[in-house]
């Protein structure tokens, strides 16, 4: 907006200064041309003045033609009173200038016929105002003519914004309006775009998170009540303490589940406040690695040598490796790989194992929350919040096949820093 502001007033200025600046050189063109107008008018004056003392001035002043440029008339001396440093001036063959309203009179003695001629033209004075108003009215029909130009792609881009706001107000949640680089609003329609983005991401995990909520808890439930009923006819403490322990495990499934929607909810909270720091990926990666539970899986863990320090916060970071050594050692058969590198001005993370891995086609969906593939154990949730962690920390996350344990493979890139 501060762009749009900046363009307004460099136009009113430029066209302000730039049609003033013309027009008042057309104008003193024309002013210079008008300075002298009588020049040429008071020769031919003169002209008319020694011709008509000699031949017929009444026939001349009969065919003179009354609607030209120039009124031709005649009169009496003694009718033509004028002051007397004027009427010297008349005698001694001398123009005699005077002016009214409307037209400029040349007057000359015509010492034979004891009369004045008066020559009428069109006043300079009289075409000096009328190309004033003429050069004002070009002034500000230019004014608006630069203003209308400048301000119709501001107007047009405000009515595509206009329609995808009042298409998308209508349920069209995919309407948007396609960013212009020279448009003035911009940054306005690329904001436009993200809530809208945003608003279609949230009605779409609010009816997954009713799916989910809705088939992940309707079976423990359904788990439970059974539960309960059998315990109430069970017949000695062996049976009782079976059926308590199957309760006790679906509870810990809905607390599982609860917790998972919870950590989702918190990441999606638009107020969290991120402690960028500098942080040692490497050692971390280390640290969680050696907190992973002792089992069957074999991981193999190559931290590069050097220090990979990137800006990040420390407790989401560990969060998302977390979320991802966690999957791989639930889908893993036997091998597990972790390994971190730094190439030119990235630093990467690689987590991959021997499972099932995902499907291509599935491996953009399964970062939605509450989708899971067709292999999937859990609720849907750890690979949403890895890419919600990733976002805020604009790292690259891609999901493919390793090619060497043939299961899934996960590449996640951050920006590397020199050492602090």
């Amino acid at each position: 907006m501060r762009g749009l502001l900046g363009t307004l007033i460099s136009v009113v200025l430029i066209a302000v200064v730039g049609l003033g600046w013309l027009i008042s050189q057309v104008y003193s063109q024309l002013n210079g041309q008008n300075g002298q107008p009588d020049n040429p008018y008071i020769s031919l004056g003169r002209q008319l003045a020694q011709s008509l003392d000699q031949a017929d001035a009444q026939a001349v002043l009969q065919h003179w033609p009354s609607d030209g440029p120039l009124e031709l008339s005649l009169a009496d001396e003694a009718e033509f009173p004028l002051p007397d440093h004027l009427h010297s001036q008349l005698l001694s063959g001398e123009a005699v200038l005077l002016e009214d309203n409307r037209h400029l009179l040349i007057n000359y003695f015509l010492p034979q016929r004891k009369a004045v001629l008066t020559l009428a033209v069109q006043s300079p004075s009289s075409r000096s105002e009328q190309t004033s108003i003429t050069l004002t009215l070009v002034f500000y029909c230019g004014l608006i003519f630069i203003l209308i130009l400048c301000l119709y792609p501001l107007v047009r881009r405000l009515m595509l914004l206009q329609e995808s706001a009042r298409a998308f107000g209508a349920g069209d949640l995919t309407a948007r309006i396609e960013p212009s680089r020279w448009s003035y609003i911009r940054s306005l329609e690329e904001a436009f775009n993200q809530m809208a983005e945003r608003v279609q991401n949230l009605l779409a995990d609010n009816r997954l998170l009713s799916r989910a909520v809705s088939h992940d808890l309707k079976t423990p439930i359904a788990r439970l009540r059974f539960g309960f009923e059998m315990l109430e006819e069970a017949r000695d403490a062996e049976q009782s303490s079976r059926y308590l322990q199957r309760i006790g495990q679906d509870l810990t499934a809905m607390e599982a589940l609860i917790n998972r929607l919870l950590d989702y909810a918190k990441l999606e909270e638009g107020h969290i406040k991120l402690d960028i720091q500098p942080v040692n990926l490497n050692r971390l990666v280390e640290r969680l690695c050696q907190q992973l539970p002792e089992g069957e899986r074999h991981l193999r863990l190559e931290a590069a040598a050097q220090e990979l320090w990137i800006n990040a916060d420390s407790h989401y970071l560990a969060m998302l490796i977390n979320n991802l050594l966690s999957n791989a050692m639930r889908y893993s058969r036997q091998q597990i790989s972790v390994s971190a590198w730094q190439d030119k001005q990235r630093v990467w993370l690689r987590i991959s194992d021997d499972g099932p891995g995902i499907p291509s086609k599935e491996r953009q969906q399964v970062l939605k929350p509450f989708v899971r593939g067709q292999a999937s154990q859990g609720h849907g949730m750890g690979l949403a919040i890895v890419e919600r962690i990733a976002v805020w920390h604009k790292a690259e996350l891609t999901l493919a096949s390793d090619e060497i344990l043939g299961g899934l493979c996960v590449q996640i890139s951050f920006a590397a820093i020199e050492t602090p």
